[in-house]
């Protein structure tokens, strides 16, 4: 899941992307990028997870003579 924002700073930028644009990476994909030491990276917004909302409870069925 692609949920941080970063620039490509400097001359070089991985295939397909370009300098000075933001682009969305996944975290595994930032950690590749950064142990490279090949780009300078700036990371413009992490984007957090939302909380997971909660499951409404069920009523019980019970009928009534």
């Amino acid at each position: 899941m692609k949920d941080i924002k970063v620039i490509f700073k400097g001359n070089k930028s991985p295939s397909g992307k370009r300098t000075n644009v933001e682009y969305m990476v996944s975290n595994d994909k930032l950690e590749l990028l950064k142990k490279s030491n090949l780009f300078d990276i700036e990371i413009v917004k992490e984007v957090s997870k939302p909380k997971p909302k909660a499951k409404p409870k069920k009523k019980s069925k019970v009928k009534k003579k």
